[in-house]
């Protein structure tokens, strides 16, 4: 802890102070040390051990000395509100099929669909392709009408995970593209 600590007031003077005050990481830093110290110096806190964890994360520090890694950060971080909207139909069309189910299938199956957050539950489970196979074939033996199950499952099969789910990922390639474009733009422009 104190050989962190060292360093980081090394650090602290090698860049000036306020260059080191600006940059995140190196609160970030601070916050691992002063953590380790007091854990060191103050046993029997309770927590602190989970919080020593977060010295883990300093190896995302590599990405801001290696420049495609921090391409990648920097896309991730563009890309956020399109996706979050992007992803907000996907979880509202969830939500509206999980009600749905609830009422056509909360009777037969209610460890599945007996309330909203297990049918939201199962309706999820559906999407991402985990056993939606074994739920439905379990729900036409025990409907009246089994083509209207196939076609509930199978719409909402088709309209979230294919399309969907697509969108979502649609929209995160479209954000790099545009934050790549914004790059070389920049050093183009740099280069004038």
């Amino acid at each position: 802890g104190y050989i962190f600590a060292f360093e980081l007031v090394v650090n602290m003077f090698a860049t000036l102070v306020t260059e080191f005050v600006k940059d995140p990481w190196n609160w970030f830093d601070a916050l691992v040390v002063g953590i380790t110290i007091l854990s060191q110096n103050v046993p029997g806190i309770p927590g602190i051990s989970v919080l020593r964890l977060l010295r883990t994360f300093r190896v995302f520090r590599l990405f801001k000395r290696i420049p495609s890694l921090k391409q990648i950060l920097i896309c991730l971080q563009q890309s956020v509100p399109p996706m979050c909207n992007a992803f907000a139909i996907v979880c509202l069309v969830t939500c509206i099929y999980a009600i749905m189910a609830v009422t056509f299938y909360g009777n037969q199956r209610e460890d599945l669909f007996g309330d909203f957050f297990s049918s939201l539950f199962t309706m999820f489970q559906i999407m991402t392709g985990d056993q939606w196979g074994d739920i439905t074939r379990e729900l036409f033996a025990q409907s009246s009408t089994p083509a209207l199950t196939a076609m509930f499952f199978v719409s909402y099969q088709l309209l979230v995970s294919f399309v969907l789910v697509n969108v979502v990922i649609a929209v995160l390639l479209d954000e790099f593209a545009r934050s790549e474009e914004r790059r070389v733009g920049k050093e183009c422009r740099s280069r004038w």
